[in-house]
């Protein structure tokens, strides 16, 4: 469901544009908008935002206290659009921006060098910690870590995806001096 702020990005700019000339009509004329059509989206806003933002009975128009509040941080929000929209345009999202790679501390020896040359291809920056298991699945769950190599695949939760990336043989090692069948491990617990 999406959520109703009462504004979007496009009737900020016109309210911060009339808030500072105190004009319609010179906001319409810097917005390449008709005055009508700025004035529409001022009572839009207002009428949205339940509040009056411009006090009209004066020339210029003044902003109401309500309007000052909302201009304040019309300015940050529209700052951000902007930074925002120049950052989409000059990056390249030919890589990803940031991995978080969890690792049982074991596994890391075996496959961490060749693991990281692999992330290295495809990010401009990452990030990898050791741990427990169990961390490394909460870390997951909860979004701090976007990758996890760990013995736990979390069966609990079917969203998420797996893959076997290494068998790991168990070797027994016993003294030199062992005489007895090593086929039955029950009977070398004896």
């Amino acid at each position: 469901m999406a959520a109703n702020f009462g504004f979007d990005l496009r009737s900020l700019e016109v309210f911060a544009r009339v808030a500072e000339t105190g004009n319609m009509t010179a906001a319409a004329e810097q917005l390449g908008m008709t005055q009508s059509s700025i004035s529409q989206t001022l009572a839009n806003l207002e009428n949205n935002l339940k509040t009056a933002l411009m006090d009209r009975s004066v020339r210029p128009m003044e902003l109401t206290t309500a309007g000052r509040f909302l201009y304040d941080r019309s300015m940050s929000l529209l700052k951000e659009a902007q930074k925002t929209n120049q950052a989409i345009q000059h990056a390249d999202f030919t890589q990803l921006q940031h991995v978080k790679i969890a690792l049982v501390d074991s596994i890391a020896t075996a496959v961490g060098k060749s693991l990281i040359d692999a992330v290295k291809k495809r990010t401009r920056d990452w990030s990898v910690s050791t741990g427990l298991s169990h961390q490394h699945g909460h870390a997951l769950l909860s979004r701090n870590a976007d990758i996890i190599i760990s013995d736990d695949a979390l069966e609990d939760y079917p969203g998420l995806s797996r893959s076997l990336i290494i068998r790991e043989p168990f070797i027994l090692a016993l003294p030199n001096s062992y005489q007895g069948q090593v086929d039955d491990l029950k009977r070398l617990q004896q």
